[in-house]
């Protein structure tokens, strides 16, 4: 049988309480203080802008043990351009970041998702030019929303118990995607909850070019195509209440308009274009910021708004 040895002399516990203290000691006096300071920043103020709501008040509301299991990076992105950006509103982003500190015991990374965090490689290139039409545009598919997929894919109920995982693509930064991506059989288009527009290479979902937005992407993207409906525009919204276009090919910015200048403004439908048009709908969030009791509502209920397809100028709302 074997015997269990307990420590019972003073110099045994003595030993081991030394050997505590040096293994502590090793980390960096200053990055301790630092964690320290951090954590007690964040906890008053999530007590003074987050746990009215957080802590059990409200039913619909994560309770905080959920969102220690979220990534830090989306709470801040939350508290600045998110659902939570009227609670945010009194907080600085350092404030934000040492929110989200407290509440996950990680240090939101200040960089933002590039190509570089990415450890898979592309089959195709941002330089090399697009010529496949895109299949799936928009929420619907196409700008009638029918939501249906001709048979060009050759799936039918023959062979639909024959499909198998080619790829998955895991967001960075994020607990959930609303974004519906647009297809052609080179690129993916899609956004996502920390802002960031991806197009990924069809072959093996790997990023081709990324573009960081202000805010959550939670419409669908909607590409302008050429007149043999190869993309050229990537089209879309975001929750900060700005309409973005971006070159198909490389990701480039053409243009960035707010659509509306209201602090209840949010995009989160998507966006669609027609004959130059770029048609963004714009929703409220009034329904949060009425919980103020320093907010006189109801002063805004959403808009449609028209822009230019090459400028981004509005033409009428």
């Amino acid at each position: 049988m074997p015997v269990i040895q307990r420590c019972s002399s003073a110099s045994h516990i003595s030993r081991l309480l030394a050997a505590l203290f040096i293994l502590l000691g090793s980390l960096p006096a200053g990055a301790q203080t630092a964690d320290s300071a951090d954590r007690e920043a964040g906890e008053a103020h999530y007590r003074l802008a987050c746990a009215e709501c957080h802590e059990g008040t409200l039913l619909e509301a994560p309770q905080r043990s959920a969102l220690a299991l979220f990534p830090p990076e989306r709470i801040v992105q939350s508290l600045e351009s998110g659902i939570m950006a009227t609670a945010g509103m009194a907080l600085t982003r350092e404030e934000k970041r040492q929110v989200a500190f407290f509440l996950t015991g990680q240090q939101a990374k200040r960089e933002s998702t590039s190509l570089s965090s990415f450890s898979c490689h592309p089959t195709r290139t941002a330089d090399m030019p697009l010529s496949r039409p895109v299949s799936w545009n928009g929420w619907g598919g196409e700008a009638g929303n029918s939501r249906h997929q001709p048979d060009a894919g050759g799936l039918n109920r023959d062979n639909v118990d024959k499909l198998s995982l080619k790829w998955a693509f895991a967001f960075p930064g994020a607990t959930r995607s609303r974004a519906q991506p647009v297809v052609t059989s080179e690129v993916v288009f899609t956004g996502s909850q920390d802002g960031t527009v991806y197009a990924l290479d069809r072959n093996n979902g790997c990023p081709i070019w990324t573009y960081s937005a202000e805010g959550e992407v939670r419409g669908s993207l909607y590409v302008d195509a050429d007149e043999q409906g190869v993309p050229e525009i990537v089209l879309f919204g975001d929750f900060t209440a700005h309409a973005y276009a971006l070159h198909a090919q490389t990701g480039e910015l053409l243009w960035k308009t707010p659509v509306h200048d209201h602090e209840a403004a949010i995009v989160t439908g998507s966006v669609i274009a027609h004959d130059g048009t770029v048609v963004v709908p714009v929703s409220s969030l009034e329904v949060i910021l009425a919980s103020r009791t320093d907010y006189e509502c109801c002063t805004f209920r959403g808009a449609l708004v028209a822009l230019d397809i090459e400028t981004g100028e509005e033409r009428w709302r």
